[in-house]
């Protein structure tokens, strides 16, 4: 189906390769995992396969590739849709509509498909991936989660050979991530050859046919069905790797995560939310009499279903959006929107929406007053970070993850009170991942308050002191993590139903 002989890709303007001799056989019908840390070439091999390289994504690429029978090289890129469905890691780069349901229908409208064919399949692929409540929405007032959803139903609805999908999991809940699963099982069984690029393993094991891991453009091994299950977890961590089982995130030293010591703190910082709801003009109350109280030294996680509040209550925390009921304080003293930009620094879930600069160099220290002490700390943080290499790179050109390190690099420049994060790990690999959390941990000791929304079961388990629970804009739990397995109680029911 999919034939790769020594394909090598560097990107215009760029001295190093990208890709590295990529020898690669995927037969029809299959499942095939792409894997590897952050920046490794993942992406863009996905984008060797869906036909965007070389010509949307201009650059020298040597090797052959044969897709269906054609070779590729040459092939002009409208012949490779019909083929290949794509879903991007940030699903908003490719909606063309405003309504989801014209979403869902504009690939079919450009291929000719017929009304009456079109209406069913609409039908079809929204029951079928439980999104009907999406039908006729705007795509702007959807969560990042739900816009994957319909970036997903628009690329089945076409019902191409091949379906490429990039972290197709990085904005959903363990619910959803699960029933990408289930759906991915069905489509291969179908005949669909899948390809994902993905971090986070978990809900692929039992259907994928080969994981290959990549590092610094090269295949460097491959595991096929029969070896997937005997991946143990020390060796998936060896390699910077998600674990297989969900149930392998076990809870290390709960209590020791927690900045109790705040005597040692240099201030006592606490914030008070009281009675907050908002809501989006006419439409539903997004949230519901928010109250709950944070100290310095505490890092919240903030847990839900995809669509349930939680992006909103940390765009209101940030200032970016004003309560319609409630109050916002700091030691006692209102917080109006201003005084809460100036007070907290927001890490939002799209790195894209705060790229601005030439530079990753000139990123991280945007806005603030030049200085060798700040040039110093940018240094730092970088080097931290794993991302100093990167100085000289424009921002465009780098991975999701990459990216996503770069923004939270920009927020430790600054010297606020309230950090907020939204999935700061949706693009990340293991080691990346663990890297945040220990940086997250050393704010937190120096008397920050840090909030982050995450579906990332294994970074809460990893980083958080405790954990709000959002469920229809309402906080339905606030617990400490040092009590044992109340997490993944939540996460888990009884009848093994992930809800988060």
């Amino acid at each position: 189906m999919i034939t790769f002989k020594d394909v090598s890709f560097k990107a215009a303007g760029c001295e190093d390769y990208i890709l590295r001799n990529i020898n690669l056989k995927i037969q029809e019908g299959s499942c095939v995992v792409f894997t590897g840390k952050s920046g490794c070439g993942k992406t863009t091999l996905t984008r060797c396969i869906n036909g965007l390289i070389p010509d949307v994504y201009p650059g020298e690429m040597s090797g052959e590739m044969i897709i269906n029978g054609t070779p590729a090289r040459g092939a002009l890129l409208w012949n490779f849709e019909p083929i290949c469905g794509s879903v991007f890691q940030d699903p908003r780069s490719q909606f063309f509509t405003t309504n989801t349901t014209s979403e869902v229908a504009f690939a079919m409208e450009n291929y000719g498909v017929c009304t009456h064919e079109i209406n069913r399949r609409i039908d079809e692929v929204m029951t079928r991936m439980d999104i009907d409540n999406l039908r006729g929405r705007s795509v702007f007032k959807l969560s990042s989660g739900e816009k994957q959803k319909v970036a997903l139903a628009s690329a089945v609805a076409l019902k191409p050979k091949v379906l490429v999908l990039d972290e197709p999991s990085s904005n959903l809940d363990i619910q959803s991530t699960l029933a990408l699963g289930g759906m991915i099982k069905r489509l291969k069984a179908e005949g669909y050859t899948i390809i994902v690029s993905e971090h986070r393993l978990y809900y692929l094991r039992d259907v994928a046919d080969k994981i290959i891991y990549i590092d610094k453009g090269k295949i460097e091994w491959e595991a096929a069905r029969e070896e997937i299950s005997k991946l143990t977890p020390a060796r998936l961590a060896a390699h910077g790797l998600r674990s297989l089982k969900l149930k392998d995130f076990a809870r290390k030293g709960s209590a020791d995560n927690r900045a109790d010591n705040r005597a040692n703190l240099p201030s006592e910082v606490r914030l008070d939310v009281s009675g907050v709801a908002f809501k989006y003009g006419r439409g539903a109350q997004l949230l519901k009499n928010i109250t709950f109280s944070a100290l310095g030294g505490e890092i919240i996680g903030i847990i839900g279903a995809n669509g349930k509040g939680k992006t909103t209550l940390l765009r209101v925390l940030s200032g970016l959006m004003e309560p319609q009921a409630g109050s916002i304080s700091m030691n006692g003293v209102p917080l109006p929107a201003k005084k809460r930009i100036k007070a907290s620094y927001f890490v939002m879930q799209d790195a894209d929406y705060q790229l601005y600069a030439e530079s990753v160099s000139e990123e991280v220290t945007l806005g603030c007053p030049h200085s060798e002490l700040l040039e110093r700390k940018r240094d730092t943080i970088l080097s931290n970070m794993g991302i100093k290499m990167l100085e000289s790179r424009h921002p465009g050109s780098l991975s999701g993850g990459q990216k996503q390190r770069v923004v939270i690099a920009a927020m430790l420049v600054k010297d606020v009170a309230v950090l907020l994060l939204d999935e700061p790990t949706s693009g990340l690999d293991y080691e990346s991942m663990k890297m945040v959390s220990g940086i997250l941990k050393l704010q937190s000791q120096q008397g920050k308050i840090i909030c982050i929304i995450s579906h990332d079961y294994e970074f809460l388990n990893e980083t958080c002191t405790r954990i709000l629970h959002l469920d229809n804009g309402e906080v339905v739990k606030d617990f400490n993590m040092s009590e044992d397995n109340c997490l993944h109680s939540i996460l888990f029911q009884e009848e093994g139903r992930y809800v988060c």
